[in-house]
């Protein structure tokens, strides 16, 4: 603690101004990385699913991590619509969701 202020960690409930351990952000109301990634429908944040809509669960060894939701969305899975996935992933909608995006995979 410093001056009385605890860091939260990670997974731990927090509100914006809040300080989260080990470098987390307070995001939807929980402490987690911040980044983002693909579940090759549009993109998800790295934290478990549980904590919120935006979460897609917690990222796996062999997926790429971005700091944001835009550029996750501008990686070449999504070029045909990189806008649309960005705007889906921001929603943070549940289930499938490919038909509203037109997402290209290749």
């Amino acid at each position: 603690c410093i001056n009385g202020r605890c860091a939260i960690p990670q997974g731990g409930a927090c509100i914006p101004g809040d300080t989260c351990a080990d470098g987390f952000a307070c995001l939807n109301g929980k402490c987690g990385t911040g980044e983002w990634y693909t579940n090759w429908s549009y993109c998800v944040m790295d934290c478990p699913s549980s904590d919120g809509p935006c979460c897609g669960g917690n990222a796996q060894s062999y997926d790429h991590l971005y700091p944001s939701a835009e550029a996750c969305c501008g990686q070449s899975a999504f070029q045909g619509n990189p806008s649309g996935c960005t705007t889906v992933s921001l929603q943070c909608p549940d289930g499938d969701i490919d038909d509203q995006i037109n997402v290209k995979v290749e």
